[in-house]
């Protein structure tokens, strides 16, 4: 089965303006909130994804997804608001909702530029690189 085709993802953020405008300071990225990175350490099988070495791909099934799935719903990045994929019923597919996350993800933390960079919806090299770089604020 092939992927579905790339779209763009727009990940909408305030810019300081708008935080100068609500006198709000800016918005705690959840990755940087020790009670995310406390909740991280707690994923069953969060070791999986400290020591994956090889690529997770769209239509794929492995315990790995479910990790990826579980981590990505601690760090606000959710997968489903409702039914599979949603916090408390991750599944090992990884499926539409899983490689939007991974998009969002990839966007969002620089591991590409563009939804049009080569990788873009894949847990390859850099991707896996961001979340070990985040995982290891947590895992000794």
């Amino acid at each position: 089965m092939l992927p579905p085709p790339i779209l763009p993802i727009v990940v909408p953020e305030a810019t300081p303006k708008e935080n100068q405008d609500n006198n709000l300071p800016p918005p705690l990225d959840p990755i940087n909130d020790p009670a995310v990175l406390a909740k991280i350490k707690l994923i069953p099988n969060i070791k999986l994804l400290a020591m994956l070495n090889h690529g997770l791909k769209f239509d794929q099934v492995s315990e790995e997804v479910k990790a990826l799935q579980k981590f990505f719903n601690t760090i606000g990045n959710t997968v489903a608001k409702t039914g599979p994929g949603s916090p408390g019923k991750e599944t090992r597919k990884f499926g539409y909702n899983t490689l939007a996350a991974v998009k969002r993800f990839q966007l969002k933390y620089g591991v590409v530029k563009s939804s049009q960079q080569i990788g873009f919806g894949y847990v390859g090299p850099g991707t896996r690189a961001k979340i070990k770089e985040i995982l290891s604020r947590t895992l000794p």
